[in-house]
């Protein structure tokens, strides 16, 4: 469920843009096309920083450095914000 949720955040249109600033226009085109690259369930819940599970509402903070790093830029030009899931699921 959560290397789900990271694949959908890190895929949707406009992912590029809100988590990073200050990037030219071919390194944000360069930043999309690695986070359309997002590999296994392994390495995407290898970007959790911290998880927090309250029900219907998960809430994950995924790690700057390691953000960085995959997709290619210097960890000051990662935006916190864009780090940041939330998203309602239904518990079975």
């Amino acid at each position: 469920m959560l290397a789900d949720l990271i694949g959908q955040h890190l895929t949707r249109p406009g992912a590029a843009v809100a988590m990073t600033e200050d990037l030219t226009a071919a390194e944000v085109s360069d930043v999309s096309k690695r986070l359309q690259e997002q590999g296994n369930v392994t390495e995407r819940l290898a970007l959790i920083e911290r998880a927090d599970l309250q029900e219907g509402l998960p809430t994950v903070l995924l790690d700057s450095l390691m953000r960085a790093d995959r997709i290619g830029c210097l960890p000051e030009q990662i935006n916190s914000v864009g780090l940041t899931i939330e998203a309602p699921v239904q518990m079975r």
